[in-house]
């Protein structure tokens, strides 16, 4: 005999409470454990680079924007409410979401690049030259 939980109350409550208790993780701002979208910043000498996963997203869902050495990454998509359609499971995530990150310099903001292809967010990031490093000669007395 094969038991269907899903008609038992105990285990649609317990599933419930599961499915709860995930989704919480993807509130924005309600978890220390998890940031979306999930990131890779590089830094180099001259330059630092942000790779952000961004999935079911356009350019035109996305907003960059940079203060001093702050980048802001901005989403407001509105979730498909699928009005004709009941959700049963639901683990794309599809919603608005605020990142900030602070780098250690200042950026050049007229030679930003944004690059946007197969779900992923590119944006690499120039220092100033007066942030970069300078050799310095050193003259012989």
């Amino acid at each position: 005999m094969i038991l269907n939980l899903t008609r038992n109350p105990f285990w649609n409550e317990v599933n419930r409470l599961q499915e709860e208790l995930e989704n919480s993780f993807w509130q924005v701002g309600s978890s220390k454990f998890y940031s979306y979208p999930s990131v890779n910043v590089y830094s180099g000498e001259n330059e630092a680079i942000v790779h952000a996963l961004v999935p079911g997203y356009s350019p035109e869902d996305l907003e960059i924007t940079i203060e001093g050495s702050v980048l802001k990454l901005k989403s407001t998509k509105k979730e498909d409410s699928g009005n004709e359609w009941e959700v049963v499971k639901k683990e794309f995530i599809d919603r608005s979401f605020e990142r900030e990150f602070e780098l250690s310099f200042k950026i050049d903001l007229e030679k930003v690049q944004a690059n946007f292809k197969n779900g992923i967010l590119t944006i690499v990031l120039p220092k100033q030259e007066s942030e970069k490093p300078k050799k310095i000669q050193i003259a012989v007395n």
